[in-house]
């Protein structure tokens, strides 16, 4: 039934419209032929199109990451809407990260059905896009989608720890029966690793299109994946791969930095720190409904500890992130909810916005978290107050860390101002150990319901469970597989 779904919403992904700039646009009336074959470059295309479109996985990423950590309070106007992620309640039933976990192996069944067709196919006449170039953005988004499914479902980093199941061929409904189980984080990030240095060979002269995995998108990504992997020659190749990525999309400020948000730009024609994004339009999810409903019910407000640290921060990032009454909205928060302000979407369609997967922003901050481990602070230093001046930040001391843990705490805390409601959050004191301490201010309120205010450094709950459809339907992992604490 597991195997049945995807193959269902992976074509009905292939109906769903995605603008392309130079390229097709997404047709809805594509679907496969009666035995699924994929026999042009276009068919590839059309379906590599519906694995972008399909990955709803970062929704959940960014809503767990934000409810479940320090950046939120609850909201006035909430009705029940996330308090498991924000109370740390989740259970192997829970939709988030079932969510999450179908989504990602939607978006790689997609992949893995155009790599495997990929030899077979015929040019189009006068096609717009190469077989080379959709083979490097498949392997990319494949390795994309594996990474999150780490973060978010494996214990640890450690190569020996458990990973997720790692499918690299089609499963066919009728054929294949689903018994694969978890492989390690190790075996994982293999594949991973390989999957992103072909596609950076294949997307080495792509086109910058934002939407799409190009060369600089890669590289952001093999970024993300060292610093996350650790190993001096991992965080060596991080400060490497982020030195040549901000020199072709260096950092903005002031209108250029507000507007990334605020002006959805499907192809940027304004300054932007846009590596990747995904593309969102009037049929898919609204982002920001995370946040606040459409009819302006604000779910959860900007926590009171967080929005403290973004005064201090600089006004690009306090207007970016706070929603004070602007042109968008029109509105007043109700009592003293601070409405998070980086997913308004437009007047016409509220809470819809392009999501923001890679930065130069992270990037330099990525630059600073390797060198500070690799021992460079000087270099640690340099990187913080340069993203601090250009934001304008009230901190105007400059960064002078003696030792490792300060530099790391600092780090963690630009990270936390810069990155805000973008998916890091709740990882980013994971992967260092550190806890959740919510002020009381922040854990309940009036109208409010109490909420939990910690989570211990090292808590299971730092690690979603692997869902119970998933042990269900698949014959190769069983209860005894779960994560700990599940």
């Amino acid at each position: 039934m597991k195997l049945f779904n995807k193959i269902i919403i992976a074509v009905m992904a292939v109906t769903c419209f995605i603008s392309c700039d130079d390229f097709t646009e997404f047709d809805r009336d594509f679907i496969l032929s009666e035995n699924g074959s994929i026999e042009t470059t276009e068919d590839l295309q059309r379906f590599l199109l519906g694995a972008y479109n399909s990955i709803g996985s970062y929704n959940g990423i960014i809503s767990i990451n934000s409810l479940g950590a320090d950046e939120v309070r609850i909201g006035q106007g909430n009705r029940g809407q996330g308090l498991q992620a924000h109370s740390f309640t989740l259970t192997n039933g829970s939709g988030e990260p079932l969510g999450i976990w179908n989504s990602a192996y939607d978006a790689i069944d997609n992949a893995n059905r155009v790599l495997r067709a990929i030899d077979d196919v015929t040019t189009s006449p006068g096609s717009e896009i190469s077989t080379t170039q959709i083979m490097g953005e498949a392997l990319a988004l494949r390795a994309w989608q594996y990474f999150d499914l780490l973060r978010m479902f494996a214990p640890s980093f450690d190569p020996s720890s458990p990973g997720v199941p790692l499918v690299t061929s089609v499963q066919e409904v009728g054929v294949d029966d689903l018994n694969i189980p978890r492989s390690s984080v190790g075996e994982v990030l293999q594949q991973i690793n390989e999957d992103l240095t072909m596609a950076a060979d294949l997307l080495s002269g792509s086109n910058l299109n934002v939407n799409r995995f190009n060369i600089n998108a890669v590289r952001a990504l093999q970024a993300r994946v060292a610093i996350y992997s650790g190993g001096n020659d991992n965080l060596t190749n991080a400060v490497n791969l982020t030195t040549q990525i901000l020199t072709e999309v260096p950092l903005v400020s002031g209108n250029d930095y507000i507007n990334m948000f605020r002006v959805d730009q499907d192809i940027p024609t304004t300054p932007t720190e846009t590596i990747f994004q995904i593309e969102r339009d009037q049929f898919d999810g609204r982002i920001g409904t995370i946040f606040s409903d459409v009819n302006q019910d604000v779910f959860f407000s900007t926590s009171v500890d967080l929005f403290n640290q973004l005064s201090l921060a600089g006004q690009d990032r306090f207007n970016t992130n706070i929603d004070n009454e602007t042109e968008i909205t029109e509105r007043i928060a109700d009592g003293d909810d601070q409405i998070v302000g980086k997913y308004l979407g437009s007047t016409e369609l509220l809470s819809l916005n392009n999501i923001k997967v890679f930065r130069s922003s992270e990037m330099l901050l990525i630059r600073a978290e390797a060198n500070a481990l690799l021992g460079n602070l000087s270099d640690a230093r340099n990187d913080i107050d340069q993203l601090r001046t250009t934001r304008g930040s009230n901190i105007t001391t400059p960064a002078n860390y003696t030792n490792l843990d300060q530099a790391i705490d600092e780090i963690l805390n630009e990270r936390r101002v810069e990155l805000a409601f973008e998916g890091h959050r709740l990882l980013d004191l994971k992967r260092y150990n550190r806890a959740i301490n919510r002020i009381d201010d922040d854990c309940s309120g009036v109208d409010r319901p109490a909420t939990s205010c910690n989570l211990e450094a090292g808590s299971f709950r730092f690690t979603f469970p692997i869902p119970q459809a998933e042990i269900f339907a698949n014959d190769g992992i069983s209860d005894a597989d779960q994560n700990p604490g599940y």
